[in-house]
């Protein structure tokens, strides 16, 4: 019995799209953590920066072909180990930063299109939070209401992750270069914060987001302004959003976006650690009424 591939790549898209379209027809095995588009073109860039490709994939447990396909995943621990490994083998200290700055949102695959594909850019940047915890699980993004602009946070909350500047320079720069799509080459947030320490270069840091940037903060976010948020996408599709909201949806719909309870309860520890000197007795109190593990889902309505 004949039967049609799930998608049929689209004509009049760039390759990239009729790429993630072709292998979601080919590879159902679900998300185990973040959808490889989120490391395209990681090979090239590691080379161009000096490293060695195949040990840093190596000491990761990445394998190379895993990157080829937008819809096939990593575990996320591997992926934000590759980035931190990157950034050592190479010498390249702000690795992701660099990474994320030359990152087209057309490169993100499935969530990159959502965000091109939204009406307006409030709805972009809507849309691609709303539809995050199907691209990446175990993390917490939200747009925060602050009256005359909002705030988009980000944070990986997988327990058994402790390294995480590299992922968090890099998805601020991914959100960004989208923003910068609808908005215009010169935009720039009002601020950006990061969980992490301030580095050495982070001069560098200023510079990309052309905006104060301040570290040691709770949570990795972006100050946006809500003037101009109502200017239209250039690829605006309504048609088109549906479909790949659709198709990453499905994406997850065998794969489980729990963490372990160990891994759970490390990661509540160390955001309680974060916060100052918790509350033990209140901690236990409220971890011992919860039904099931923090999950992805519930980080994103938090």
């Amino acid at each position: 019995m004949h039967t049609e591939p799930l998608l049929q790549p689209l004509t009049g898209f760039t390759p990239g799209l009729n790429g993630a379209l072709s292998a979601l027809g080919q590879h159902e095995a679900g998300n185990r953590g973040v959808l490889a588009a989120a490391a395209s073109g990681l090979s090239e860039f590691i080379l161009s920066k000096g490293a060695d490709v195949d040990r840093v994939l190596g000491l990761c447990r990445i394998n190379p072909e895993l990157l080829q396909q937008p819809t096939l995943s990593l575990g996320l621990p591997n992926y934000c180990q590759v980035l931190e490994e990157a950034a050592v083998q190479s010498g390249c200290d702000n690795f992701g930063l660099h990474y994320g700055k030359q990152f087209k949102p057309q490169s993100l695959g499935l969530i990159g299109y959502i965000g091109l594909c939204s009406s307006t850019v409030e709805a972009a940047i809507q849309n691609v939070v709303n539809a995050f915890p199907f691209h990446q699980h175990n993390t917490l993004t939200r747009l925060v209401d602050k009256g005359d602009h909002y705030r988009f946070d980000y944070q990986v909350r997988h327990g058994s992750i402790l390294c995480k500047r590299q992922d968090a320079e890099l998805t601020l720069g991914m959100i960004l270069n989208l923003l910068r799509h609808g908005l215009g080459k010169s935009w720039a947030p009002r601020e950006v914060h990061f969980e992490h320490p301030r580095p050495h270069q982070w001069h560098e840091h200023c510079k990309i987001f052309d905006a104060p940037v301040y570290f040691d903060q709770p949570y990795n976010s972006l100050l946006i302004a809500k003037r101009d948020l109502q200017r239209a996408m250039p690829e605006r599709d309504q048609t088109l959003l549906l479909v790949m909201q659709d198709a990453i949806r499905r994406l997850n719909a065998d794969a489980p976006s729990q963490q372990s309870i160990v891994d759970s309860a490390r990661s509540r520890v160390r955001q309680a650690l974060l916060r100052g000197e918790p509350d033990w007795m209140k901690w236990q109190t409220n971890w011992a009424c919860r039904p099931a593990p923090y999950s992805a889902a519930c980080a994103s309505r938090t």
